[in-house]
């Protein structure tokens, strides 16, 4: 009978699967008096020390079993993923990456050595190394939800906001509810208005992800006007060619979104309409592009040119209130009846309409 195929062996393994580490640990120590060379069993005490927090007593146990096989990885992994646990990162770092040389095969290495780097951050190839490891864990859990964020916030601190943008895409399409998510993305865009992409773009003309960052700017700034004020046409059409050059952009609402805005401002109208009936059909939702579209409410001409394309034109609304092209055509071509729409019927509903956007 083989060591693993002992009963108390097995006994050892159910109390610590059942988390009753206690008598796991008296049983290891027991059983260890019969296998006195065991590497394995004084790893598995370590990990029961681990689990009841006396670390100390871990340590003693992994450095007994580096000293029997100092090229079995798994001692290695279990001092780094201590030292992690202890906020000792450089430890952490030193013996993680020793269990990594010596063939690990345990894909949260990657996250911990990520952690590791992240939280030491001495410098910015701290937070540059995070990600590497973060993305090597991700090639085989690809939806690793603490690893996506994880991720997403070494991006940002490298103010590298589009990568950190398209991570935190990924998290909202597991999970659309995740306010704290939806938050850091809004400060992520509010931080790239601070970002000089112009620089960026004298230098490499060709850089798509620039002029991608370069029109969400000018959008969350609502500064789209203030470019076209310059006198810069030619710089807005270079940008659009840019944008178009992304790839997937059917699938990236606010992307859709820009690009619609630049095509109003540059009264290319069909253009507009197109990116608009995009961002209603590839939205599971109505609620999820309503504030995309709302948006657009103060360019007008635009809407009298989708009020006559859609021939809404020859529809009487004024029984029901709607008074603009705007909600002219939500409610005709989208279903959507806004609160606002009330009020022009009766003005004491005026109480519950909110910036004349309540719906």
């Amino acid at each position: 009978i083989t060591k693993k195929q002992h009963p108390t062996y097995q006994n050892i393994i159910k109390e610590i699967n059942e988390k009753h580490y206690e008598k796991a640990e008296s049983l290891c120590k027991e059983f260890l008096n019969f296998f006195p060379k065991s590497y394995s069993l004084r790893c598995i005490l370590a990990y029961i020390y681990r689990c009841l927090n006396n670390y100390e007593q871990a340590h003693l146990y992994l450095e007994e079993a580096i000293d029997l096989n100092p090229k079995k990885p798994v001692a290695h992994f279990l001092h780094g993923e201590i030292y992690f646990r202890q906020n000792k990162y450089e430890k952490a770092i030193d013996n993680l990456k020793k269990s990594l040389e010596y063939k690990v095969k345990l894909n949260n290495l990657y996250i911990i050595l990520g952690n590791s780097y992240l939280l030491r951050n001495y410098d910015d190839y701290d937070y540059t190394t995070a990600a590497e490891y973060y993305n090597i864990s991700l090639k085989n859990d690809s939806n690793n939800y603490i690893c996506l964020k994880s991720c997403a916030y070494s991006y940002e601190k490298q103010r590298f906001y589009l990568n950190a943008l398209m991570i935190l895409d990924k998290l909202l399409d597991i999970n659309k509810k995740d306010s704290l998510v939806l938050c850091y993305y809004g400060e992520i865009l509010y931080n790239m208005n601070q970002y000089n992409l112009d620089k960026i773009i004298q230098l490499d003309p060709s850089n798509s992800s620039a002029y991608y960052l370069k029109s969400l700017t000018y959008y969350t700034k609502n500064d789209i006007e203030y470019l076209l004020n310059k006198n810069s046409p030619k710089d807005l059409n270079n940008m659009l060619t840019k944008v178009n050059q992304i790839s997937n952009i059917r699938k990236n609402k606010l992307l859709l979104m820009i690009r619609c805005n630049i095509h109003i401002e540059l009264n290319k109208y069909d253009k507009a309409k197109v990116d608009l009936d995009m961002l209603f059909k590839f939205c599971d939702k109505y609620y999820e592009v309503f504030p995309y579209v709302y948006l657009l409410q103060k360019h007008s001409d635009f809407w009298s040119y989708l009020y006559k394309v859609c021939k809404i034109d020859k529809c009487d609304f004024t029984k029901l209130g709607i008074t603009n092209e705007f909600s002219k055509y939500m409610y005709e071509e989208q279903e959507v009846y806004f609160i606002s729409n009330l009020t022009n019927l009766n003005s004491e509903l005026c109480q519950f309409q909110e910036n004349d956007a309540s719906r």
